[in-house]
């Protein structure tokens, strides 16, 4: 009895090594973690110039790194990247509220948008009526925190808003 104890012990004692060795490796890829109980919610856009074209990519997390939804859009008619961007974080939002989540930290790289979502600057721009719904649906969550997380093109939100691009 005492060796069955020992045995599924150690057997859980390993399992939990692999798993936190796991989402080590996944947060330590740039990527911070949201805090217990609460979703990032990390977006981006790409931008075709050519076509007018943008791809909207958005991935939430929990604390744990573990994936709980993916988003792929595109949208025509697009100025520049700006305007992707401020699209892409509408579109982040909605996902997020439409999967159900309330607690979320909204993560982007665009930090024109970043700054003025979280009032740091005057919002001047062409695109703030799309900027103002994206800050009226953050409100709408039980707790929303928009953060900057730096450019990095290996993110998996990168590779989606590419992906969009295609489609």
């Amino acid at each position: 009895m005492a060796a069955c104890f020992v045995k599924r012990f150690l057997e859980d004692y390993n399992n939990a090594q692999v798993k936190n060795n796991l989402i080590s490796r996944v947060i330590s890829s740039h990527w911070k973690p949201p805090a217990y109980n609460r979703y990032k919610v990390n977006f981006d856009g790409a931008y075709d110039k050519r076509s007018k074209k943008g791809g909207i990519g958005v991935i939430i997390r929990n604390y744990e790194g573990a994936v709980m939804g993916t988003h792929v859009g595109h949208k025509s008619g697009m100025m520049d990247a700006f305007m992707v961007e401020a699209n892409a974080a509408i579109s982040a939002l909605n996902f997020a509220k439409s999967m159900g989540f309330q607690d979320a930290e909204l993560e982007g790289d665009a930090l024109c948008i970043i700054k003025i979502m979280k009032g740091y600057v005057d919002d001047l721009s062409i695109v703030s009526n799309l900027i103002e719904e994206a800050k009226c649906t953050s409100l709408s969550f039980q707790s929303c925190i928009v953060m900057y997380g730096g450019r990095d093109k290996k993110k998996v939100e990168d590779r989606l808003a590419n992906y969009g691009l295609e489609l």
